[in-house]
């Protein structure tokens, strides 16, 4: 034993000569190369270890930059030779060599966590840090021919290293750190001993002990300030660990979005996802748990959101989190969701940088009483929804100019408040057979849902005063209701009749056909007002259905003068008629049809009220009359054009230059689209503003509306 020891001396005093005669023998060489590695070198060469262990021993080290070894410390984070044995591994691993996981020389053997990029070899992630794709493995041989790497990250590996010397707390799971969490002074100034001694009261201390690779996210005491700790369960508990996954907060952006963790509570009877997202401030992550099902009293269907506040934790099973409120705990009512009382802490910072904090302000400030307490207080048990509109949509210059109006901004919120529970879901099995509608708070305006699937996930819409608006996080949870985020204010137009068509999940297909020989960008003009009937999707399947040689032909992209010609007669130009105006304007006193003049062609607008009528009056109708598809119509418009009927299913669809009305079927007949002529670009005609027809209809038109209010 003693000649081995006298070896390795004699072979350590001889290293330095070797290093003269052969250039970069240590990887102390190769840091010499980089002037942002300076402060790492000069850390490595104070190491006593370090310098001993690479002039003879294969190895790989992970150099933090300068850059980030300054940050770290401006966030109080400490560099010893713990840290320092941290970022030495005692093998030489190249990055197509790294596995998941990687022990480390710090005693105890702590491991490193790796995260790969699936969609990319470059990006590779060592707990939270990521490796430098320019200046990555680095391998030389060493004096002793030992294979060594080197590799540049972006931030400094912080080990969970206790205080003391207490060989027990060294390379800690997730259970010991829970336990003993103040001898490891990393934690700042929060505590989690109440989390602890609950887990511990419910023996569910082992949940947190499980060999593998997992991710807890443990509370701290703060949210036991205004949370009840009783509330916090076997279920819920089990809720704050995701088995099998190791889930470091930057890797974590490297997920498709939005996506969902089964917890250790995932059952068919309590079902509960996690995901993990970053918000748009620098290093600020957002968790939340979706409880798809309720069981009881205690355990209510909804999102929770919950900040990190201290994470990548890294212990011997995982990572652990800290957040500052309670995963699954659903405790607070819709107002006091919006008013940002569920957020941990007491100072107005908190509540400002609240996501629902400007749309609180706006009720407040605008909302009337008997509103107020519509929200404070709903009444019933159906719950109440609010879509809230996001703080920076709320900061825009455009609300800026109803500061002021009352009953405008009052009118606004209310439209963004229906008296019933709406979930994701229920919009989502709604859609599947119709455009999903609801009725609000503001008198006679509903909102329409839909959704697409992008990347294998619904994203959700919601239109309401002809703004259509993404709904960000859905099924946000409260006590007597549910609360949707979404990316913009609805009633607010701020789309013009372009770009409404280009946006909406409903009008793809027209907008795509009206893209041949640019026809739809005369809906760009700002000085002109249009109606435009506007097909849906389906309306265009229909016509696939019925005339599918004809609907080809349309999509070809020589048809685009017949595409013109059968779009112009779903139009008005020069004025914006809601279609209560429309309706108005189709039928006289005598209850006679009213024609309205279309670029080409004539149009009626005939409300459900208007059937019934017509088959209340009807001597020869029979009682079942009433149940026949054109009285049991859902929608409470149709437009009339020769022999086909098209039903409204969205109307008042307001833009900056017009309103839109989407409708099911669309207005046309197989010989509108001639196999023998295909018009040239230069032959399809501009829009006939002028048209006689028009001209007439627009001067009737103007005297109907004397003695009714503008638009």
């Amino acid at each position: 034993m003693w000649v081995t020891s006298w070896v390795g001396v004699v072979l350590i005093a001889l290293c330095p000569i070797w290093n003269i005669c052969n250039a970069e023998q240590s990887l102390t060489d190769i840091l010499l190369r980089f002037d942002d590695l300076s402060e790492f070198l000069s850390l490595v060469r104070g190491s006593p270890f370090l310098n001993a262990s690479l002039p003879w021993r294969q190895g790989t080290l992970f150099a933090p930059t300068n850059d980030a070894i300054r940050k770290h410390r401006h966030l109080g984070g400490r560099i010893d030779n713990h840290t320092l044995l941290y970022h030495f591994a005692n093998v030489a691993k190249r990055t197509s060599d790294l596995e998941d996981i990687l022990s480390t020389e710090l005693p105890g053997n702590p491991p490193i966590w790796i995260t790969r990029n699936p969609r990319s070899d470059s990006d590779i992630y060592l707990n939270d840090a990521q490796i430098d794709s320019r200046r990555r493995n680095f391998q030389i041989k060493n004096a002793l021919g030992m294979d060594q790497v080197l590799h540049v990250i972006d931030r400094v590996l912080d080990p969970t290293v206790p205080d003391s010397s207490d060989n027990n707390l060294l390379n800690p799971d997730a259970r010991k750190f829970l336990e003993y969490s103040s001898s490891y002074n990393i934690t700042g100034n929060h505590r989690i001993t109440e989390f602890a001694r609950r887990a511990a009261m419910l023996h569910k201390l082992d949940m947190f002990k499980g060999i593998g690779r997992h991710t807890f996210f443990i509370p701290v005491d703060e949210a036991f300030n205004r949370i009840q700790i009783n509330t916090v369960d076997i279920k819920v508990i089990d809720s704050h660990v995701i088995p099998n996954h190791v889930i470091f907060l930057r890797p974590s952006e490297l997920q498709p979005p939005k996506r969902l963790y089964d917890t250790a509570a995932m059952a068919p009877f309590f079902p509960v996802l996690v995901e993990v997202e970053k918000e748009d401030q620098e290093d600020k992550y957002i968790v939340r748990s979706d409880t798809r099902s309720a069981t009881d009293q205690f355990h209510l269907r909804g999102v929770v959101q919950t900040e990190v506040v201290k994470g990548n934790i890294p212990v011997k099973n995982g990572v652990v989190h800290l957040i500052n409120k309670p995963l699954v705990v659903i405790d607070s009512t819709v107002y006091q969701t919006l008013a940002g009382e569920n957020v941990v802490g007491t100072g107005s910072n908190e509540k400002e940088n609240g996501p629902t904090y400007e749309f609180f302000k706006l009720i407040s400030e605008y909302g009337s009483e008997d509103l107020k307490n519509i929200i404070q207080r709903p009444q019933g048990n159906k719950g109440i929804t609010i879509f809230v509109p996001s703080n920076a949509a709320l900061l825009s210059p455009t609300l800026g100019e109803l500061k002021g109006k009352v009953k405008e901004l009052n009118d606004i919120i209310r439209l963004h408040i229906v008296l019933n529970t709406v979930r994701s879901d229920n919009i989502t099995e709604a859609s599947e057979r119709a455009p999903f509608q609801v009725e609000t708070l503001s008198p006679q305006k509903q909102l329409f849902f839909n959704y697409q699937t992008i990347d294998g996930r619904r994203v959700l819409y919601v239109e309401g005063g002809g703004v259509n608006a993404t709904i960000t996080q859905p099924d946000i949870g409260a006590t007597n209701g549910v609360i949707h985020m979404i990316d913009r204010i609805l009633s607010y137009a701020d789309q013009n009749v372009y770009s409404k068509l280009q946006t909406d999940p409903m009008l793809q297909k027209t907008f795509e056909l009206t893209s041949q020989d640019y026809f739809n960008r005369r809906f760009n003009d700002s000085k002109l007002k249009f109606t435009l009937f506007a097909p849906s999707n389906l309306a265009w399947e229909k016509i696939y259905r019925i005339a599918p040689s004809e609907y080809k032909k349309l999509q070809m992209g020589e048809f685009g003068y017949h595409v013109a010609k059968i779009i112009e007669r779903h139009m008005i130009v020069g004025r914006a008629f809601t279609i209560e105006q429309l309706h108005e304007l189709s039928t006289n006193a005598s209850d006679q049809a009213f024609p309205i003049q279309a670029v080409h062609g004539i149009l009626r607008i005939e409300s459900k009220d208007d059937v019934a009528r017509k088959f209340a009056n009807d001597p020869n109708h029979r009682r079942g009359d009433y149940y026949r598809p054109e009285i049991s119509n859902p929608y409470p418009y149709s437009v009339l054009w020769m022999n086909e009927k098209s039903n409204v299913v969205r109307p008042n669809i307001n833009c900056t230059n017009g309103i839109i009305h989407i409708i099911d079927t669309v207005l046309m007949q197989p010989d509108d689209v001639t196999v023998g002529y295909i018009a040239s670009r230069s032959d399809a005609p501009s829009i006939p503003f002028y048209h006689p027809l028009l001209i007439i209809s627009s001067i009737i038109v103007m005297f109907s509306l004397m003695f009714s209010r503008p638009l």
